[in-house]
């Protein structure tokens, strides 16, 4: 059985160019590019990504390659060598201090030595019950014929969850809403370089992070914490809060998004744990939260244009979509043969040594969310979103929807 969405089926693109030339942006062609690329950059990447899979930008003073095809893809993550000194991380340590999201070496290695134990399969999987209650008592508040705003609720399920999962109590409302009005001001400033020099923008930020910050005080009493020194334990803990949360209801909300569009595959995954886990790796192929990823060449690296000082962006939007056949439809069921395991053409969490801490928690609480969601409501959307491709992709204006009888 196969099924689509009408939202999600577009053209079928051919597949791109596989061979290993790098396609040259020139400045004129940026140019013509840099409104869209603004408003809807997942748009011109995909295009691109259509038209050939290497290419380099030549700016003076830097260059850029963006690379889409599996063997690059895997060239870059594999190894650990590329630096993570780039834009888009230092914007991050603004909101969350040096922690696994950003940092290098031997201090990040000893770092992920301490917290991946506690979020490997045989902890998740122990931690199901006390996930599914937290998820029943959040949706027996909800009634048929609400109207609710899906995008910020799976935002405080998500924060709750991750409460649940850790012991440790935050206000879950607190770290939404500071995570969302901090993250909107970082997209805002890769956006418009205006807004750096904006001080009410700047006090605004700050009083996010402080808000952040004093929740995030709360996990550092956290076992794996607590073998770190202060300063490090509070980056760890404000980098678990935002990314624990906030990437696990990007993927959720599009995959509500797509279960509402796919009847049959909502009816089937309610009764079906193992459907409901393919429905959850197929939104985040379609929609993955990071879905941009960018390291910088140090060093010389192999492959063609990527000489020290290269700034590499990765796309699994990109990727996934133009590397899996009928890669821009909604099929669930490819799953069932796919490999679970991260590849060049399928990383949602990334892929390599910095795979993503949470990456099992998420393939257990998409499910569970999506399993108690449907089994009580159909949900009809009532106003069908854009992409907002920012830190995350999130549904722009969010995904308003009224509670149907399932």
């Amino acid at each position: 059985m196969v099924f689509g969405s009408e939202l999600m089926v577009e053209r079928q693109a051919e597949r791109p160019e596989r061979g290993a030339t790098v396609h040259v942006v020139g400045v004129r062609e940026l140019l013509r590019h840099l409104p869209v690329l603004r408003d809807r950059p997942e748009e011109v990447l995909l295009s691109w990504g259509r038209r050939a899979s290497r290419w380099q930008i030549a700016l003076p003073g830097s260059r850029a390659c963006l690379l889409f095809d599996p063997p690059a893809v895997e060239a870059v993550l594999r190894r650990g060598s590329l630096s993570k000194r780039t834009f888009q991380y230092r914007e991050l340590e603004r909101l969350t201090g040096r922690g696994l999201l950003n940092d290098e070496g031997e201090s990040w290695r000893a770092a992920r030595r301490l917290l991946s134990l506690p979020f490997g399969r045989r902890a998740v999987e122990a931690a199901r019950p006390e996930l599914e209650d937290e998820v029943r008592r959040f949706f027996d508040g909800w009634r048929v014929g609400q109207e609710r705003e899906l995008g910020g609720e799976l935002c405080l399920l998500s924060a709750r969850m991750l409460r649940r999962f850790l012991r440790v109590t935050f206000s879950a409302r607190t770290v939404v809403e500071s995570v969302e009005q901090a993250v909107d001001h970082i997209f805002e400033r890769s956006r418009n370089p205006w807004r750096r020099w904006s001080p009410w923008a700047a006090v605004r930020f700050a009083e996010a992070r402080a808000a952040l910050w004093r929740e995030a005080a709360r996990l550092r009493s956290w076992p794996p914490m607590d073998g770190l020194p202060p300063a490090r334990a509070l980056a760890e803990a404000t980098t678990l809060l935002v990314a624990g949360h906030e990437t696990v209801a990007s993927s959720l909300v599009w995959a509500a998004l797509l279960c509402a569009e796919t009847p049959v595959a909502r009816e089937r995954l309610v009764g079906d744990p193992r459907f409901a886990r393919w429905v959850y790796q197929e939104a985040v192929r379609l929609f993955p939260p990071a879905w941009l990823i960018t390291r910088r060449v140090e060093e010389g690296f192999g492959l063609e244009g990527l000489g020290p000082g290269t700034l590499v962006v990765l796309s699994p939007y990109v990727t996934q979509r133009l590397w899996f056949p009928e890669g821009e439809r909604f099929i669930p069921e490819r799953f069932q043969s796919e490999p679970e395991a991260p590849s060049g053409r399928y990383f949602p969490f990334g892929l390599g040594p910095r795979v993503c801490v949470g990456r099992e928690l998420a393939l257990v609480e998409g499910p569970i969310v999506l399993q108690e969601l449907f089994s009580r409501f159909r949900l009809q959307v009532l106003r069908r979103p854009k992409v907002r491709a920012g830190i995350t992709l999130r549904p722009d204006g969010g995904l308003p929807v009224r509670l149907e009888p399932a």
